[in-house]
C-alpha cells in the first residue's frame, strides 16, 4: 500500500511547519509545500490554516489526519504480519475433514499443533465427501483429508494409511460364533457370506456406501435386506443394540461413544480397507509449519485408529 500522502499530511500536523517536516521527510520545502496545496485543490478544501506563524489543521484536516493515522497503524500491522507470513511465523491453512470422522481428530489437531505453532490458524471445514472434493478442487481447501478406494497418485498427496471397512454387530448377534482369529489381527474375521442381516447402509453418494457396493461386487455378494441411514453413528447404535447390521470405518467407530459396545468384525480376502488419503499442493512443503502439520495429522489419525475397538 502506497500512502505517501497520509505520511506527509501526518508529518506536517505534527510539525508544524513546512521547514520541519521537509527535514523528517528528505525532501525540499518548495516541493512538500506544492505538494500539500496539489492534495488541497484536488479535494477541493483546505486541510492546513496558513494564517498564523505556525500551520494549524483545519476542521477537515484533523478528521483527514485522524483516519490517515489509522490507514498508517493499519499499514504498518499489515506489513508486520506478511513479514512473519514471509518468515513462517503465520500462515492459515483450510483443513477438509468428512464430518464422520471430525469429533476427535479435529481436536486433536488442533492441541498438538499450536503447541509448536500457535499463531498459524487451522480452518476446518467439515462436509461430506462429495462436496469436500468439489471444495478442494476449486482451492477452497489447501488439505483433503478422505477415503478413496482407489489410493491417491504421489504428485497429488500421500497414502496415511489403509484403515479396515469392518462390521458392526450386537454383542449377542449369533455371527460372532461363525467367526474367526486370525494371526497378529486385532479383530475376528468372518466370511461375508454367511451373514444375512439385516443391514443398515449409507445412502448411495457416501464414501462408505461407495466401497461396500465394489466390495459386493467383486465377492458376488448381493445385499437383499437392508434399511438406508444416512447418520452413521445412529446406525452404528442400532447395530449396538440388535437392530441391524451396518459396516463401518475404523477412524468413525473409535471416535464414537456407545450405549451398548458393539462388537467389530473383519471381512474380505483380502481383508477389506480404504486407504486414508490426504491431497495438498505440493508446494505447501516448502513452508516449515505445513511440513509440521502433516506429521501431526499422521500421529493423530494413527492414534484414533489405534484406540481400543474389539
Amino acid at each position: 500500500m502506497n500512502l505517501k500522502t497520509q505520511e506527509y499530511i501526518c508529518t506536517l500536523a505534527e510539525c508544524g511547519s513546512i521547514t520541519e517536516a521537509a527535514k523528517r521527510l528528505y525532501i525540499s520545502q518548495p516541493a512538500l509545500s506544492m505538494y500539500i496545496s496539489n492534495v488541497e485543490k484536488s479535494m477541493g478544501i483546505q486541510l492546513f490554516d496558513r494564517s498564523g506563524k505556525n500551520l494549524k489543521l483545519t476542521y477537515t484536516g484533523e478528521l483527514y489526519v485522524h483516519k490517515a493515522r489509522q490507514m498508517i497503524e493499519l499499514q504498518d500491522e499489515f506489513e508486520r504480519e506478511v513479514n512473519d507470513i514471509r518468515a513462517g511465523i503465520t500462515g492459515r491453512i483450510r483443513i477438509g475433514l468428512q464430518r464422520k470422522r471430525s469429533t476427535t481428530l479435529t481436536v486433536n489437531i488442533i492441541k498438538n499443533f499450536r503447541e509448536k505453532y500457535p499463531d498459524v490458524e487451522l480452518q476446518f471445514t467439515l462436509g461430506e465427501w462429495a462436496s469436500l472434493i468439489e471444495k478442494y478442487e476449486d482451492k477452497a481447501l489447501d488439505i483433503l483429508i478422505y477415503n478413496d478406494q482407489f489410493g491417491i497418485d504421489s504428485n497429488d498427496g500421500e497414502v496415511l494409511l489403509n484403515e479396515k471397512v469392518l462390521l458392526t454387530v450386537s454383542r449377542t448377534d449369533p455371527v460372532i460364533g461363525a467367526s474367526v482369529y486370525l494371526p497378529d489381527m486385532s479383530y475376528r474375521w468372518i466370511d461375508i457370506h454367511t451373514v444375512n442381516g439385516p443391514f443398515i447402509l449409507s445412502p448411495h453418494g457416501a464414501s462408505l456406501r461407495s466401497d461396500i457396493d465394489s466390495f459386493c461386487r467383486q465377492n458376488s455378494f448381493k445385499i437383499k435386506n437392508y434399511t438406508e441411514i444416512a447418520h452413521i453413528e445412529t446406525a452404528m447404535q442400532l447395530a449396538s443394540e440388535g437392530l441391524g447390521i451396518c459396516f463401518t470405518r475404523e477412524s468413525y467407530a473409535a471416535q464414537f461413544h456407545y450405549i451398548k459396545r458393539p462388537v467389530f468384525l473383519m471381512v474380505g480376502d483380502p481383508i477389506l480397507s480404504s486407504p486414508l488419503c490426504i491431497k495438498y499442493d505440493h508446494e505447501l512443503l516448502k513452508k516449515e509449519y505445513f511440513v509440521e502439520l502433516l506429521n501431526v495429522i499422521k500421529k493423530c489419525v494413527e492414534s484414533v485408529i489405534s484406540n481400543n475397538l474389539i
